[in-house]
């Protein structure tokens, strides 16, 4: 019904899914709708290291299935990866697996702290930001010898100049966000489900567009994004498409919308954050940047 309904609407549609609903009918039901992308989690090539991260038995064999009925309806099909300690050493061969279903791109996310990520970093088994920087490394050499085009989830100043014009990286459009949740409230997304701070209102309280005009949240985002990015963030010359990567994971480690995005931040402090996408600090009392006093 919400496809139909947005449709109708003349909005186009992309999907991310579990796929495990997406039997035969469902899948032709998606094509004939033109939905224009659906994106299926798959987080490892064998069943048990599947389940394992979903935590639901058997969900690697229905998922898998979902995929396939998706490709035989020839839509444009994508796999999302989530990438932890448990999947990193099998990536090259998840990928190489990945393309030889026949999708279109793969995705691949390293998992964060928010939500269930924070039971994952609890016991340790997130990546680090060095171990992040080497399974982007192997995926760059992959890349040329597999065919979908593969996305990897990292800050924009880690891409060089050819992936970014190519489209293999990409941010949050946070300016251009009203997510709804299943509690009827707007928020940028599911984070808003345990943060009040980042809650826009809630359906039926307030119109569409006047909540888009006036939320007190929206307008912060309008003032703040980019224009007060703090730390690395503030510093790199990528703020202005980049846009901070994920606002909702800085704000749950700085209770601040403009605080600095954690992985930025800790790849300058371990010297990994590439110097030449860093604009020069302010020289003390100049209240200007070093070296663009001079007048042309």
């Amino acid at each position: 019904e919400l496809v139909i309904a947005l449709r109708g609407l003349s909005l186009g549609v992309i999907l991310e899914t579990n796929g495990l609903l997406v039997d035969q009918d469902r899948a032709r039901f998606l094509k004939q709708m033109q939905v224009g992308q659906v994106a299926v989690s798959l987080d490892s090539d064998r069943p048990e290291g599947h389940n394992l991260f979903r935590g639901v038995p058997g969900s690697f064999a229905r998922s898998l299935a979902g995929l396939k009925n998706l490709v035989a309806e020839r839509l444009n099909t994508q796999i999302i990866i989530a990438l932890w300690r448990g999947n990193q050493a099998r990536l090259p061969e998840i990928v190489r697996w990945a393309e030889k279903l026949g999708v279109n791109s793969i995705k691949i996310n390293p998992v964060n702290s928010l939500g269930r990520g924070g039971e994952l970093a609890g016991r340790g088994e997130l990546l680090s930001v060095e171990q992040v920087l080497k399974c982007f490394s192997r995926v760059r050499e992959i890349r040329k010898e597999v065919g979908p085009r593969i996305h990897f989830d990292i800050p924009m100043a880690f891409h060089s100049l050819e992936e970014i014009r190519g489209g293999v990286c990409g941010t949050c459009g946070i300016r251009t966000i009203l997510g709804l949740l299943p509690n009827g409230r707007f928020s940028m997304c599911g984070i808003g489900l345990g943060c009040d701070a980042l809650s826009f209102g809630k359906l039926g309280e307030s119109d569409i567009p006047r909540l888009w005009r006036e939320a007190p949240v929206l307008k912060k985002i309008r003032r703040e994004i980019p224009a007060r990015l703090e730390g690395t963030c503030g510093r790199c010359i990528f703020r202005a498409r980049c846009l901070g990567k994920c606002r909702a994971e800085a704000h749950a480690l700085t209770d601040r919308l403009s605080g600095p995005f954690g992985f930025c931040q800790e790849a300058l402090a371990l010297g990994k954050f590439p110097a030449s996408r860093l604009v020069p600090e302010q020289a003390p009392g100049t209240g200007r940047n070093r070296g663009a006093g001079r007048k042309t």
